[in-house]
C-alpha cells in the first residue's frame, strides 16, 4: 500500500504542472493525504522509500546547471550531521536481546552478559556466587 502512495504522490508531482488549474489545486489537496497515508503505515521501509525517491525527483527538478552545487550542499549538510550525531549522540542507543527460559529467575553470567552488553550490573555478579546449573551446557 505505501509504495503504492509513494508512486502515486510523485507520479501526481510530476504531472502537476502539464494540468489545468483547477486540476493542480486538487493534486495540492491530494499529496498531504498520500504522505499522511504513507506515514500511517508504520513502515519504516515505506518511509526511506519516500524520502529516497523525493530526493531523487527533487534532483531531478533541480535545473541542470544547479545540480552540482545542490548535491554537493547536500553531501555536505548529511555528512556534517551524520559526523555530529556519531561523535557526540543526542540520546543513548539501547538493545534489546530477548532471551527466555522455563524458569524464573534466572540471570546470565557476567562473561556473557558484559559480551552482549559492554556491562553487568550487582545482580549479575550476585546471581554468579549462587549458580544453579540444570545442565551441562556452557552459558
Amino acid at each position: 500500500m505505501g509504495v503504492y502512495l509513494v508512486i502515486c504522490l510523485w507520479s501526481a508531482w510530476i504531472l502537476r504542472p502539464f494540468v489545468r488549474r483547477q486540476l493542480q489545486l486538487l493534486l495540492f489537496a491530494v499529496m498531504p493525504l498520500m504522505v499522511l497515508g504513507v506515514f500511517f503505515t508504520y513502515t519504516r521501509s515505506t518511509w526511506i522509500g519516500l524520502i529516497a525517491s523525493g530526493a531523487i525527483v527533487g534532483a531531478l527538478q533541480v535545473p541542470p546547471r544547479l545540480r552540482l552545487p545542490v548535491f554537493m550542499m547536500a553531501a555536505l549538510v548529511g555528512g556534517t550531521t551524520t559526523f555530529i550525531e556519531m561523535v557526540c549522540p543526542s540520546r543513548a542507543r539501547h538493545s534489546a536481546i530477548f532471551a527466555y527460559s522455563e524458569r524464573p529467575g534466572v540471570i546470565g553470567s557476567p562473561a556473557r552478559t558484559r559480551q552482549l552488553f559492554g556491562r553487568v550490573t550487582p545482580a549479575h555478579l550476585a546471581a554468579a556466587a549462587r549458580t544453579v546449573r540444570v545442565d551441562e551446557l556452557m552459558d
